[in-house]
Parts: structure tokens; C-alpha cells; sequence
């Protein structure tokens, strides 16, 4: 689920210290907290309850786990998520996470749930991968899930929520745009299923951004986002290389009884694109651009309304559920929103090509 965080006052100043050389750098203490309280910039430590379920304790992050990535965004992202579990009986609420320093104790980062999370049995457990991110200034609406694909095996995590993917049948790690990217292969029907899914109004409309390789392989390739219905035959949405021998990418949406698509012609095979693929609710018609170029329409326009609680993998089939696809996929970003033409140039040119 997207969250909401920021740096506050200290933290910033902390930074800047840092950067000036006038502090030297600490490891941060990740914590999670019980009160309901929205994190703000004038927040100090003491402003924040931290958890008390049995089981838990605040967790040092080592200064030597964290990757920085460059482009867009710039981040620090840590090593692996870490995991909080219950150890007895409880009732208890988490809202949030922070991060201190590990000596002076300095609040640095805070980040509130959408939703509170309940402790309340053995066993319940809560992972967070921690991530710090630099947007040049501009954070663009109704970002619901960001999958930069970094991971070389296992996990791969959502930077936003908890959409976190699990891997099916062994999808391998490539050297992608930003870091690493996700490489599917034909014959295994690899895919990523989503942990949890992702709540979507398709009366907001939809956005998806990503890099794709479409390598030299089988005539039809597909990769499909899924409702919960574990099914493309209803409320859905699917965004891939729809034909690799005439180089095809396509972006499609359905209901029950009808299907809006676009495509466009990539010029290579083997090379990576930059694709940004929209639904529009007020027209019920979708458009794909490539390399932040002419959107395009080769459709027609949906039939009837976009289902308003569409879920984008589910526990039958998955989040990024590949149908003999030679595709590699880096960076992907889901938006429950129609991005303009400016804010998919913004994307473009703020990623490292």
C-alpha cells in the first residue's frame, strides 16, 4: 500500500551535516510505531510510540547494506526487507516506521501505512524495505506501486507498499536500465506473483511505465497484471510484447463483455524502450507511447465502465504473470491516474538511459 514519509526538520539538518562534513555518518535504527499520528516536518523522536508486541525490537541497519542507484529516482535501498514477527498473544496496531541514528538518536525518516497494520496473533509478521528516494523535486499523483526490479534473486520488492512479487518457476536477474531488471524466459513460464494485491479505481484511470526488451523468441508474448478473479476474462488489465515477430508492444483493458487496446511497433528486438501505457475513463479508450513519443490508439473504446476495485495480482495466477515471454522488464510503475503527455517526458528524461 502506498505510504506517506518525508525527512523532518532534524533530519535535514543531520544531512546537510553530513554533507558538509560536519557529522560523521551513523547506522540507522529501524522502528515501528502505535500511535496514529501523521508524520510532519516539525516531529521529533519523542513524538513517536514505538511498538511494544512481544517479539519485537527495533533492528540496526548496517551503513554497508544499503545500494544507491542513480536516475530516476536516485535512492538508497536496502539490502533485504527486514521482518518484525510476533512472538506471543497481542493486540496491537503499527501505523509507521522511523529511522534514527544509531548514536545521537536523531529522528531522520518517518513513513505512515495507508491502513494500520494489526499484531495480533503468533506468527503475524510485517517486513519493510527500507528506501529513501531523491525525486528532483517533482512526486507525481497517484503512484500505487514501483517495482524497480533490482533484486537478483528472491523477493522482489513494491518501494511504495506491499505489493511485494515472489517469483514463479525462477524469472532471472539481468542487467536492466536502473540497476537490474527482471528477464522472463519462453519455456519455463516464469512469473512474479504479487504478495498482495493492489487496489486500483478504474474510474480514475490507469497508468503503467516501464522498460522493455522484447528478445528473439516465440510469435505471441504476453505479460498480463491480473484482477483478483485470477481470470483475463474479466476485469483486467495487460501491458507486453504482443508480438515479438512483428516487434509489437501492446496495452490492453477489459470488463466483462469488452476490451479497449492500443499497440505500437518497437524498431528493434533485443534493445530496451521506454513504455508508457494509459486508460483514459473519460474516453474508456487506451493509449501506449514509446521513448515518451506520440501516444497511440488502435482501438476501440471500451464498451461499459472499468470495474472501480480492480486488484493487479492475486494468489491464483500473479502480478506479473508471463505467458511464454521472452521479455525483460526494469523499473516498473503503476499510477491510478492518467499521466499527461508532460509528466511521461518528466519520467523519460529523468531516467538514466
Amino acid at each position: 500500500m502506498p505510504s506517506t514519509g518525508l525527512v523532518p526538520n532534524v533530519g535535514e539538518k543531520k544531512m546537510l551535516e553530513t554533507f558538509a562534513g560536519l557529522s560523521t555518518p551513523q547506522n540507522l535504527v529501524l522502528h515501528l510505531f502505535k500511535n496514529d499520528i501523521t508524520p510532519a516536518s516539525t516531529m521529533a523522536l519523542s513524538d513517536y510510540t514505538e511498538a511494544t508486541f512481544t517479539g519485537y525490537s527495533p533492528v540496526t541497519l548496517s551503513s554497508g547494506d544499503w545500494v544507491i542507484t542513480s536516475g530516476f529516482p536516485t535512492a538508497a535501498t536496502y539490502s533485504s526487507g527486514v521482518v518484525f514477527t510476533c512472538g506471543g498473544s497481542t493486540s496491537e496496531s503499527v501505523y509507521g516506521f522511523y529511522l534514527s541514528e544509531a548514536v545521537t538518536s536523531e529522528l531522520m525518516w518517518s513513513e505512515r501505512f495507508e491502513a494500520a497494520k494489526p499484531i495480533t496473533y503468533v506468527g503475524d509478521s510485517l517486513t519493510i524495505l527500507p528506501r529513501l528516494q531523491l525525486f528532483g523535486g517533482v512526486t507525481l499523483p497517484g503512484l500505487k506501486a514501483y517495482f524497480t526490479l533490482d533484486e537478483s534473486t528472491g523477493t522482489r520488492y513494491d518501494s511504495v507498499g506491499e505489493a511485494h512479487l515472489t517469483p514463479i518457476n525462477g524469472p532471472t536477474s539481468v542487467a536492466g536500465v536502473i540497476g537490474n531488471a527482471a528477464s522472463f524466459d519462453k519455456a519455463s513460464t516464469q512469473s512474479l506473483k504479487a504478495l498482495q494485491p493492489i487496489l486500483i479505481d478504474g474510474s480514475l484511470g490507469i497508468s503503467v511505465v516501464c522498460w522493455i526488451k522484447i528478445r528473439t523468441g516465440v510469435t505471441v508474448n504476453q505479460v498480463y497484471f491480473l484482477d483478483g478473479s485470477g481470470t483475463i476474462s474479466a476485469h483486467s488489465m495487460s501491458l507486453g510484447d504482443f508480438n515479438s515477430t512483428t516487434k509489437t508492444i501492446g496495452f490492453a483493458v477489459q470488463n466483462d463483455a469488452f476490451q479497449a487496446t492500443a499497440q505500437i511497433v518497437v524498431p528493434n528486438l533485443d534493445t530496451w524502450y521506454f513504455i508508457a501505457a494509459t486508460y483514459d475513463p473519460s474516453t474508456r479508450k487506451c493509449f501506449v507511447s514509446r521513448d515518451a513519443g506520440v501516444q497511440t490508439n488502435l482501438g476501440s473504446a471500451l464498451g461499459g465502465a472499468l470495474h472501480p476495485n480492480i486488484t493487479i495480482g492475486n494468489t491464483a495466477i500473479g502480478g506479473f504473470t508471463t505467458l511464454h515471454s521472452n521479455t525483460d522488464m526494469d523499473a516498473v510503475r503503476v499510477y491510478n491516474t492518467v499521466l499527461s503527455t508532460g509528466q511521461i517526458e518528466y519520467l523519460y528524461a529523468r531516467t538514466v538511459k
